[in-house]
C-alpha cells in the first residue's frame, strides 16, 4: 500500500515483486532465495510479535494498553500481508487462463487446450472434447509452473507444448 495525498491506495502489484525490485535496486543480484527468506522473516516477525505482546498483555501488570495495541497492530498487519500475498498469487494464476494451440498432443493435429478460471482444463479437437482435468499454478522464487493432471503434466512441455495462446 502507498499513501497518496492523504488517502491510502492499494498497489496493484504483488508484494513479493515489490520486494524483489527493492533488492535488485540495492544491487544484490539474483534475489530469489533472499526474497523468499525475507518474506518468511516478515511472517515470523509479525506473527511472533503479535503472540509475544498478547502474552505480555495477559501476564504483565504494567503497560497493558500498549501491549494490547502492539499485539493487535502486529496481528492485523500479519493478516493483511498474508491476504496480499494470496491475492497476488491468485492474480498471477489467472494470467494463465485462456486457450493454447497444442503442438504435440497425441493423435490430434489442431487441438486446443483451454485453462478455465475454476482450475479446470479441457482439450478439444474442433468440437470434440478429448480430455478434461484439473490444473494448478505453483511458484518458487523465480520459477512459475502450471501443472495438470495432479502434477503429471506441465504447460509448455511434452503433449501440452503449445504454439501460441489466445488470452481472454
Amino acid at each position: 500500500m502507498r499513501v497518496c495525498g492523504g488517502s491510502i491506495a492499494k498497489e496493484s502489484r504483488f508484494v513479493g515483486e515489490e520486494i524483489r525490485g527493492i533488492i535488485k535496486k540495492l544491487g544484490m543480484g539474483n534475489s530469489s532465495a533472499f526474497t523468499e527468506l525475507f518474506i518468511y522473516f516478515i511472517y515470523f516477525a509479525l506473527g511472533f510479535g503479535a503472540i509475544i505482546y498478547l502474552l505480555a498483555f495477559l501476564f504483565v501488570e504494567k503497560k497493558k494498553i500498549i501491549h494490547l495495541l502492539v499485539s493487535i497492530i502486529s496481528g492485523v498487519l500479519f493478516i493483511l500481508y498474508f491476504k496480499s500475498m494470496k491475492d497476488g498469487y491468485k492474480k498471477q494464476q489467472l494470467e494463465y487462463v485462456g486457450s493454447y494451440h497444442l503442438k504435440h498432443y497425441p493423435n490430434c493435429k489442431y487441438c486446443t487446450l483451454t485453462l478455465k478460471e475454476g482450475n479446470t482444463y479441457e482439450v478439444k479437437d474442433s468440437s470434440k472434447i478429448l480430455e478434461v482435468g484439473d490444473w494448478h499454478y505453483e511458484t518458487g522464487g523465480d520459477a512459475f509452473i502450471v501443472y495438470m493432471n495432479k502434477d503429471e503434466d506441465r504447460l509448455g512441455v511434452g503433449r501440452f507444448d503449445y504454439w501460441d495462446l489466445d488470452k481472454k
